[in-house]
């Protein structure tokens, strides 16, 4: 879906890229998916000394189908894909220290309801 994927953590940087135009006329481009490229702390979205830089992450860009591909996408998401991002949200804000946010919203973290 994506043309240019970079996965990061505190550690380790890389870039899986697909190619603008095809290296060598009449060959697929399809090897890119396995030739990953270091990638430069200035390409990163979470900056060094940020709270998640410990964290992996993925930087997904160059959408092949632009905004509308990705609108579709998200438009085909189960019912219980928004709760469970919320619930994962609200464990990740705990862990950050922020938990007095959430009990002071009346969010019971790990609630099922």
């Amino acid at each position: 879906r994506f043309a240019r994927v970079v996965v990061h953590d505190h550690m380790w940087r890389f870039t899986f890229e697909e190619p603008q135009h095809a290296v060598h006329p009449g060959q697929t481009n399809f090897g890119w998916v396995l030739q990953p490229h270091w990638e430069s702390q200035q390409a990163l979205w979470d900056a060094a000394g940020s709270p998640t830089a410990q964290w992996c992450h993925f930087q997904l860009e160059r959408p092949r189908e632009g905004l509308p591909g990705i609108q579709r996408d998200l438009a085909k998401l189960p019912n219980s894909v928004p709760g469970l991002l919320g619930r994962q949200a609200l464990r990740r804000a705990a862990f950050r220290g922020s938990e007095k946010l959430a009990t002071a919203a009346g969010v019971a973290l790990g609630s099922r309801e």
